[in-house]
């Protein structure tokens, strides 16, 4: 049953099997516990960065939120405290802002590579697609080659090629 209010009949008709699909799915997102606990964590770190500025303030008269304040300039490491949480790190940044405001990095750098990834996954799938025969295959041979290279080597080839920064991996 559609609970829509959908006064056209072959509306109603042409929704419920993608009804049907979405109520399946949800179902199997049910019954999986590590898909909710997956669920939860992604809901708690984009609440994290989301408040960010709240749970973090950046210092008064700081100008870029995501540069980690110092306390100090001691090369030791100093404990939990109530003024750093987590702790410092070695140069007294102070490790629970870092984690903070690290998440919204995190998530932008993710959503980016994300929509990169669609993007030229929808192009080349089109492209494959479309002509199909020999075109496909020179796509899936270059796929093939990309998968062969572990992950982190491949990472390490970028880098070189288009320097050890996060605008340029991004």
């Amino acid at each position: 049953m559609v609970m829509f209010w959908v006064r056209d009949k072959s509306l109603k008709r042409e929704l419920e099997p993608t009804i049907r699909e979405l109520k399946f799915v949800l179902k199997r997102i049910r019954s999986s516990p590590l898909s909710i606990v997956g669920i939860v964590l992604i809901l708690f770190f984009l609440v994290i960065a989301i408040l960010a500025p709240v749970l973090a303030p950046p210092p008064e008269g700081w100008r870029d939120p995501y540069m980690i304040p110092r306390d100090g300039f001691s090369v030791t490491p100093r404990p939990p405290s109530p003024k750093h949480p987590f702790g410092t790190a070695e140069g007294q940044y102070d490790i629970y802002y870092g984690c903070i405001w690290g998440t919204r990095t995190a998530f932008r750098v993710g959503v980016i590579v994300i929509g990169c990834t669609v993007l030229i996954g929808i192009f080349i799938g089109s492209i494959s697609g479309y002509y199909g025969g020999k075109i496909d295959e020179i796509f899936m041979r270059l796929t093939d080659v990309i998968y062969a290279f572990p992950g982190i080597v491949l990472v390490m080839v970028l880098v070189v090629i288009l320097g050890p920064s996060l605008e340029s991996v991004m």
